[in-house]
């Protein structure tokens, strides 16, 4: 053995692998950012005030509340028993901000709070120009009339929720690199599966913007029937895409201008009259109505044969209030072609001896408002609207004996909330054995209804 010791070999140290640039890139624009877009900006939780005063609250953070923001604005002071123009000290607004926020406050909302905002929210006023990230007021900002309300029990799921989607994106991307010397690798498998996904979303995508088109057409024709005060319409739009995917993309406001796609139509009401005074125009209204789809709230007056067959034309459709009067006055005068009514009013009915033949189908049809005429057979008046099974509540007024007689032999089929307006001459043991069957929640026909024409 030789004098000089035999040197072991040294350990070698692993290499250290970094994460490449590219890698911290893809985590940040598809990781982190799009978080702060969703979980930085706040959505609305509610608000209150008093004259002069507007409070309200907005909650933080995703998929778990970190934060409640709440503001107070004053735009009037009281003074005298009237509100003026004017404004408050920083001090009283930081009170009024602080107040409302401890006054919210309870074990519910400082407990773990999930808002995922997977539903379709309703549009925010003035959609056309509102966005979500790009608004400023959405942001927790400090200054005169903010408060902060942290939920540190939200906050922590929230930053460990990050850092692990972090990772595993990081950790995917160093893979691919690492095993492809790339992160997009151009195999015809791969190749295959984006071409199929791209389609996907393109036909979608084309699909859902001819529904809109088609759907716009219509909003604006009623639109214009609304405006020359022939119908009266409004319509309800809600995000097309889940709320925090709209808020994601700003609900479509853009530098380069708004994107409508982002809301759609959700419902819209019709809400039109036929009477003595209606258009020929008419035709194209209900037709229009009908064909859209919406809800229709529908009156019926001065009744008559065209009424009749201006009713008829909604057989299936989407009428979901009805309120019909049935005075059949005019229609006996022209019916004997007497247009100054010089006629003895019961000679009248004789010579007309009207009978009405009313068939119709309303399958959505929730509320009924009937006022009879003693001229028509009630019976024949009635008959048409019992056993409707969507309609879930009703009001008929001036009740007869023959016709509260009919509503006792069909009383099951009815529905339980039906108030009932009898006239005098109805006996009281009819009367007491209809108001036991019926437990009418009180409620009056209050829909103002253009007459068209």
């Amino acid at each position: 053995m030789t004098d000089k010791a035999i040197k072991q070999p040294e350990a070698i140290k692993p290499k250290r692998r970094r994460v490449h640039k590219r890698t911290w890139v893809i985590v940040f624009f598809v990781v982190i950012l799009p978080w702060i877009l969703i979980g930085v900006p706040g959505t609305f939780s509610g608000g209150g005030g008093t004259s002069g005063v507007n409070i309200s609250t907005m909650r933080h953070g995703w998929p778990f509340v970190h934060l409640y923001t709440t503001k107070a604005y004053v735009f009037g002071l009281f003074r005298n028993g009237k509100v003026v123009p004017g404004q408050a000290s920083s001090q009283t607004l930081n009170k009024m901000a602080r107040d409302f926020s401890e006054q919210q406050e309870t074990d519910t909302n400082q407990a773990l709070e999930l808002d995922l905002r997977f539903h379709r929210d309703q549009e925010p006023a003035n959609w056309q120009i509102i966005g979500h990230w790009s608004e400023a007021r959405n942001w927790p900002l400090w200054g005169a009339g903010r408060h902060w309300s942290p939920r540190y029990l939200g906050l922590l799921p929230n930053l460990v929720l990050i850092g692990l989607v972090s990772y595993l994106a990081i950790a995917f991307c160093e893979f691919r690199i690492r095993r492809y010397q790339r992160l997009l690798n151009f195999s015809l498998r791969s190749m295959l599966i984006a071409t199929t996904i791209i389609g996907t979303l393109f036909a979608w995508g084309v699909y859902e913007l001819n529904e809109m088109n088609e759907t716009a057409e219509v909003v604006d024709a009623l639109n214009e029937w609304d405006a020359a005060g022939h119908i009266f319409f409004h319509t309800d739009r809600e995000t097309r895409f889940p709320l925090v995917v709209s808020q994601l993309f700003n609900h479509g406001k853009f530098p380069g201008g708004n994107t409508p796609f982002f809301f759609q139509v959700q419902s819209g009401e019709v809400q039109l009259s036929l009477d003595a005074s209606t258009t020929a125009d008419v035709d194209q209204i209900i037709e229009l109505a009908i064909d859209s789809g919406f809800s229709i709230n529908l009156d019926v007056m001065d009744f008559d044969t065209l009424r009749q067959q201006m009713l008829s034309r909604f057989d299936g459709a989407n009428v979901y209030e009805l309120s019909i009067d049935f005075d059949s006055d005019d229609w006996v005068y022209h019916t004997i072609n007497d247009e100054d009514q010089d006629t003895d009013w019961e000679e009248a009915k004789k010579l007309a001896n009207l009978k009405l033949n009313l068939s119709i189908n309303l399958p959505n049809l929730e509320s009924l408002n009937i006022d009879l005429d003693s001229t028509l057979d009630q019976v024949d008046q009635l008959e048409a609207f019992k056993d409707m099974q969507s309609l879930n509540r009703c009001s008929i007024s001036n009740l007869s004996t023959s016709g509260a007689e009919y509503m006792l032999e069909t009383i099951d089929r009815w529905p339980s909330d039906t108030h009932l307006d009898f006239d005098d001459d109805v006996p009281v043991d009819v009367r007491k054995k209809l108001e036991s069957k019926f437990k009418p929640i009180y409620h009056l026909h209050t829909s103002l209804v253009p007459v068209v024409g």
